[in-house]
């Protein structure tokens, strides 16, 4: 069974990414793909692959990662999709692309053949409430900083 892999993208450069590994994209020395600009992060937002699917993640940037002209926190990553950093227009574009299907073949199996068994009870139940909870406790955060700031400000 091959590891999932990903192609990412911005201005020239180019990793591939294994499902083994956790990619950071931001400005920071240590970033698997540096995108150097005012307004984006060290660590702007991570891409890790879960059991099944890839997904990116921001990590409570100050500017934001959006798709689609809309903000994400968290989202599921099941074909290539572009993404903007820093702004929803004129942010910097990141591009992710799956690399083949990214499933193991037995998963593959269980999705697309009908008939076959049924995948784990509760699995994408699950991963739904992670991706839910991570998203809950990135507001959270950012909710306890803009309370901090709006003390010290007045």
């Amino acid at each position: 069974m091959a590891a999932p892999r990903l192609r990412m993208r911005h201005a020239g450069q180019e990793a591939i990414v294994t499902g083994d590994d956790v990619a950071v994209i931001g400005s920071g020395d240590g970033a698997t793909l540096t995108v150097r600009r005012p307004g984006i992060s060290r660590r702007h937002a991570e891409v890790r692959y879960t059991d099944t699917h890839w997904v990116v993640r921001d990590t409570e940037s100050l500017n934001g990662t959006f798709t689609d002209g809309r903000r994400v926190d968290v989202m599921q990553i099941d074909k290539a999709v572009t993404l903007r950093l820093g702004h929803p227009d004129e942010g910097e574009v990141v591009e992710l692309e799956p690399l083949g299907d990214g499933a193991p073949p037995e998963a593959t199996q269980l999705i697309d053949t009908p008939g076959a068994a049924p995948s784990a009870p509760g699995r994408d139940t699950m991963e739904r409430v992670i991706l839910a909870l991570w998203a809950i406790a990135g507001a959270i955060v950012f909710l306890g900083a803009a309370i901090i700031i709006a003390a010290v400000i007045s």
